[in-house]
Parts: C-alpha cells; sequence; structure tokens
C-alpha cells in the first residue's frame, strides 16, 4: 500500500511542498502529522515548512493548530505588503 494511497494520502500529494513529501517517504515523520501540517496551510509553502521544523515536538493536533494560525500570520502579512 502506498503512503500516498487513500483520501489524506492523495491530499498530501496535491497539496505538500516536496520537503513533507520527502520525509514522509524516508518515515522520518507520520502520516498523520504530514496531513495535520499540509491540512492546516494547503496552499502555504512557508508555514508547512515551519510545521515540518516543528513535527518532532507536537503532536498532530498541535500541527494543525500551529501551522493554521502560521498561515494566518503570513497570509497578513503578505497583504499588508501588498497595501
Amino acid at each position: 500500500m502506498s503512503i500516498f494511497s487513500g483520501k489524506d494520502g492523495e491530499f498530501i500529494l496535491k497539496h505538500a511542498v516536496d520537503s513533507i513529501k520527502l520525509e514522509l517517504l524516508e518515515g522520518k515523520i507520520s502520516k498523520r502529522k504530514a496531513y495535520a501540517i499540509v491540512y492546516g496551510a494547503p496552499s502555504n509553502e512557508n508555514a508547512q515548512k515551519v510545521g515540518l521544523v516543528k513535527a518532532g515536538s507536537m503532536s498532530a493536533e498541535e500541527l494543525k493548530i500551529f501551522v493554521k494560525i502560521l498561515d494566518k500570520k503570513f497570509t497578513k502579512l503578505k497583504s499588508d505588503q501588498i497595501d
């Protein structure tokens, strides 16, 4: 069975940055944590990368919340820079 099979795996494959996919393939991060990071910020590469760094010290649920907050912060910073 492929690590990218099923609904969660397909979501990770479609929305994750390459570093998350690689860590998942190498067994350095669980599928649950990878999904939490990607679900928290599906289109925010920076938030996902920070989430990956924190993956070792947080649970999947904590990661999801943390990355969602980062996603909002990064999005706000980006929009403030445009204004």
